[in-house]
């Protein structure tokens, strides 16, 4: 029997050796010579064979963000019964389908194996959040049948987790419907993670000034630090964010593929300073 392979290990293994090769560059005498070439030495997946995204693992990571997010408080002891969450039955072609992205907010439906073209942020300075804009897609009747039975369970962090599949299927209008449909059962301790999902859906559809605006508004945390980051490493403010991206780094454990990628985006923006 074939034993099954471990996707966190090699996706680290991975992202380390990426990391690796972008300090060692920066610490050369020529810290502007990362080529496409060199960087295809770790295979940041754009080498002109087409990937496809491990639709397992990037359920583990959505269902991740559930501990990654939730504040710590009495009414959530424990979020084991939470990542039990089945995807739909879409999820894996809907991953399949999904175009990659550069500048991925942290948010509940998004992963960080949709960053998979990191040498057009390495090898030119022309980047810009511009060409990500998309318009909004309606999903699929079955994951509409899946949001509903989701949003029955009256539970608020799996509504927002039910709504981040909503807008990583590309539907930002439905994505933004149902967020206005529950934002009048919001617990006080849940507002932040309420107004992060919100600037998130924002900055997918090109309101980058709105979206930024929100998570500047907001409390301290993980994933306030890692956009901003974003906004900051989008919006050629480099110095801000790499201090962005190293309060991520610090609070993230080694195994956190978020952690890996805020250590490329923050050599990255160490690159262009």
């Amino acid at each position: 029997m074939k034993n099954k392979p471990n996707h966190s290990r090699n996706s680290n293994e991975v992202a380390n050796l990426t990391i690796k090769l972008f300090e060692s560059n920066l610490q050369s005498d020529h810290p502007l010579e990362i080529t496409e070439e060199s960087v295809g030495v770790v295979e940041l997946h754009d080498s002109g064979v087409p990937f496809l995204a491990d639709a397992g693992l990037a359920w583990q990571e959505i269902t991740k963000m559930l501990q990654l997010t939730l504040p710590k408080i009495e009414a959530y002891p424990n979020t084991s019964s939470l990542i039990q969450i089945t995807s739909p039955k879409e999820w894996q072609r809907l991953v399949y389908r999904q175009p990659p992205i550069l500048f991925l907010p942290m948010a509940f439906g998004n992963y960080p194996q949709r960053v998979r073209e990191l040498t057009k942020l390495i090898s030119s300075t022309s980047f810009s959040t511009q060409n990500e804009i998309q318009e909004s897609i309606p999903c699929s009747s079955g994951l509409k049948e899946w949001v509903k039975e989701q949003l029955k369970k009256e539970d608020f962090p799996i509504s927002l987790m039910t709504i981040g599949v909503v807008r990583s299927s590309g539907d930002f209008d439905y994505a933004l419907e149902l967020l206005k449909e529950i934002s009048s059962n919001i617990r006080p301790e849940l507002e932040s993670l309420y107004q992060n999902e919100l600037a998130s859906t924002y900055w997918h559809q090109g309101k980058h000034d709105l979206a930024i605006s929100i998570w500047r508004g907001l409390p301290k945390s993980i994933a306030v630090s890692f956009n901003l980051g974003l906004a900051n490493l989008a919006g050629k403010n480099y110095s801000e964010a790499v201090l962005a991206f190293e309060e991520v780094i610090k609070n993230l454990e080694d195994n956190s593929s978020w952690k890996h990628l805020a250590a490329m985006y923050r050599a990255i923006s160490k690159k262009y300073l």
